[in-house]
């Protein structure tokens, strides 16, 4: 086998490197934002809320930097082969992962009836004309949804389940690398709550078996959007039936 430059480290260095680029990517999209929120102020065009809106799109650049630049390093210098983004086993993914899907849901919902903490975060809450106007409107809106339902899937799983995964698996056992996966996508949903971390839980362990058996990110990626899809079934709600004053 060759050994990429990634193979000579610590799998414990690919951990501590996904937190590190978290809080690079989040200061320059904090950067961004702060840039488009002054530009906003003098511009009767773009407006701060919508600004605000497209926020978390700003990030898909500076993301995509990263994946790459990472992917090659664990790849070998193959993007493809480091991210994960090589041919799957499409039956396994619809034989095992949407059922799994289903149990996950089943499993989350008796964590929310067992614990009135986790519970609360299962509560549908739904939204403001006021908090509709925050984000942007409907161009917020959308902008918020094609981040849950799209973007934030593939991203997650070219981090997790991608470059992150492969490098793992070059030292590390499947349990291992599922567990350390599972643990750092749960660490990443921290800023939604302690609630929201845990309950993330029981879908980052299914992915983590169909990235196993299937062979790569394709179908975790689809997998995951559908998982985010109630996102993309509340904003249609709104759009069609209006908000709650």
């Amino acid at each position: 086998m060759v050994v990429g430059t990634e193979d000579a480290r610590s799998p414990w260095w690919l951990l501590v490197k996904v937190v590190l680029w978290f809080v690079v990517v989040e200061i320059v999209v904090g950067t961004l934002l702060g840039v488009g929120l002054a530009v906003s102020r003098g511009a009767l065009w773009l407006s701060p809320a919508l600004v605000k809106g497209a926020a978390p799109l700003l990030a898909l650049g500076p993301y995509w930097l990263v994946l790459r630049h990472e992917g090659r390093r664990v790849g070998n210098g193959d993007v493809v082969a480091g991210l994960g983004l090589g041919p799957v086993k499409w039956r396994m993914v619809v034989m095992v992962g949407l059922p799994g899907l289903v149990a996950v849901q089943g499993v989350v919902w008796l964590l929310g009836g067992v614990s009135p903490w986790l519970g609360a975060a299962l509560r549908f809450q739904p939204l403001t004309a006021a908090q509709v106007a925050a984000l942007g409107g409907t161009a917020g809106l959308l902008m918020v949804v094609l981040w849950a339902v799209l973007v934030a899937p593939v991203l997650e799983e070219l981090m997790f389940r991608g470059w992150l995964w492969t490098g793992l698996r070059r030292r590390w056992g499947v349990v291992a690398t599922v567990a350390a996966s599972v643990a750092m996508f749960a660490l990443a949903h921290v800023s939604e709550g302690g609630a929201k971390a845990i309950l993330v839980v029981p879908l980052a362990l299914l992915l983590g078996v169909v990235r196993q058996i299937s062979g790569g990110v394709r179908g975790t990626m689809v997998l995951h959007a559908i998982n985010n899809g109630p996102v993309l079934v509340g904003a249609m709600k709104i759009l069609v039936w209006g908000t709650e004053r």
